[in-house]
């Protein structure tokens, strides 16, 4: 994780969309099956994981699960 901000002193709030890919991919193997589960494209799933990474300060899409999880978000 990049310095390890500490999210305690700032609630990073999440869309209602990324919320809900944030849910089904924690639940799906792949982006591709979020994308149909959606109905949407693989790049905006894809663009929608990278902007709640940069919401959190992270490089790696684990840390962003790892959050969610620590968080229970899903």
């Amino acid at each position: 994780m990049k310095d390890s901000p500490d999210h305690e002193d700032k609630k990073i709030r999440f869309t209602d969309k990324q919320l809900t890919i944030l849910k089904l991919w924690a639940q799906c193997e792949t982006i591709a099956e979020v994308a149909v589960k959606l109905q949407v494209s693989v790049n905006t799933v894809q663009t929608q994981l990278k902007r709640m990474r940069k919401k959190l300060g992270v490089t790696r899409t684990f840390d962003l699960y790892k959050h969610a999880q620590e968080h229970e978000m899903f």
